[in-house]
């Protein structure tokens, strides 16, 4: 579904800490950085020399370390919200995103990176996720929830991550939605969700070429009258 007036179009990739390539994952991620674009695991994508090389005219970078973020749109907060190191589940990353749309409201973007190792129980990082979001208060309730959150629909976490979001439903989706591992994934393992501010316009996967994930493009409409 092609964006209309007032849509926005949100974008998440994992590249996973390229160095060499970030260049190239930068040239990538550009084809569809669409309004905003939420970066986990930057690598060296964001840092000056890189950015300055395949960064959209029009578009700003914050580099966070942990994630980044590119946006077209004014970006009214940007922050790391935790990293959180727990026993028996990997380290949780936490981070906050808001936007100003074209139309005046704001969009607020919780990232969430989560453990990726299989030999460790979901139900115990949906307990670890819970203790981090728990630990940093929220400014606000999210209007999208996203990331590499390392489960696959209907697991534990997404409950915990975005009570009570949704992913785009299947009338608005388009393509192969699977995730990991490119570049034939068979897993959705990375995430899209939406609050009740905002309504889905559209969803797909896009392959940029590098990394083991391919990056999700969402688009959505604000719901006027919504707080």
């Amino acid at each position: 579904v092609e964006p209309g007036p007032g849509d926005i179009t949100v974008t998440h990739w994992n590249p996973q800490w390229p160095g060499e390539d970030a260049l190239g994952c930068g040239r990538a991620l550009a084809s569809v950085l669409g309004d905003v674009a939420v970066v986990s695991g930057p690598g060296s994508m964001l840092r000056f020399d890189a950015r300055s090389a395949w960064l959209p005219p029009g578009y700003v970078a914050h580099d966070h370390g942990m994630f980044g973020v590119v946006s077209r749109l004014p970006v009214v907060e940007h922050r790391a919200l935790a990293s959180v190191s727990l026993p028996d589940v990997g380290t949780i990353w936490l981070a906050w995103v808001v936007v100003r749309t074209e139309g005046g409201e704001e969009l607020r973007i919780l990232a969430v990176d989560l453990p990726s190792s299989p030999r460790r129980a979901r139900g115990t990082i949906a307990t670890g996720l819970a203790a981090a979001l728990a630990g940093v208060r929220l400014p606000a309730a999210p209007d999208l929830v996203l990331g590499d959150l390392n489960c696959t629909p209907g697991s534990v976490i997404l409950p915990v991550a975005a009570p009570p979001m949704s992913p785009a439903p299947p009338w608005r989706s388009s393509g192969w939605l699977c995730t990991y591992r490119r570049p034939w994934p068979v897993l959705r393992i990375d995430h899209m969700l939406a609050g009740r501010r905002v309504q889905w316009v559209g969803y797909r996967t896009a392959d940029l070429g590098y990394s083991d994930h391919r990056a999700q493009v969402g688009t959505v409409r604000m719901v006027p009258g919504t707080r």
